[in-house]
């Protein structure tokens, strides 16, 4: 596929996300789709997609497996054989996504004091 047939899939897959509906899914608000370089060394696709947040237990197994299934196969209607791995994330999750954490507390670290004085005093 040329690059810029890829470039257009690509734009058109992105389209047909934002298009996605599923029964008592988050409505989608965003797509950014990428290629990607997986774990094994093999090219895919990244989509992050940005929702509606989700209900108080966050999304359910089945919104998150029925979103990653239909963007695969809309990857492969549109010409795509490369595997999309799907991010679903929130909108506020994404502006947030690269601010550092803030790292200015000390961890909790009195567990850990206390079992090694708990040795110490077992003599072990």
């Amino acid at each position: 596929m040329s690059v810029s047939r890829r470039d257009e899939a690509l734009n058109e897959l992105v389209a047909a996300i934002r298009e996605i509906v599923l029964p008592d899914g988050p409505a989608i608000r965003q797509v950014l789709v990428e290629p990607y370089v997986d774990s094994e060394g093999e090219s895919a696709l990244r989509a992050v997609v940005i929702t509606d947040a989700p209900e108080d237990d966050g999304w359910s197994a089945r919104f998150t497996h029925d979103l990653r299934k239909r963007v695969n196969q809309l990857a492969v209607e549109h010409g795509l054989d490369d595997y999309v791995y799907v991010t679903p994330l929130t909108e506020e999750d994404f502006a947030s996504r690269n601010e550092p954490e803030d790292t200015s507390e000390e961890p909790d670290t009195s567990a850990i004091k206390e079992a090694l004085n708990r040795d110490q005093q077992d003599g072990s």
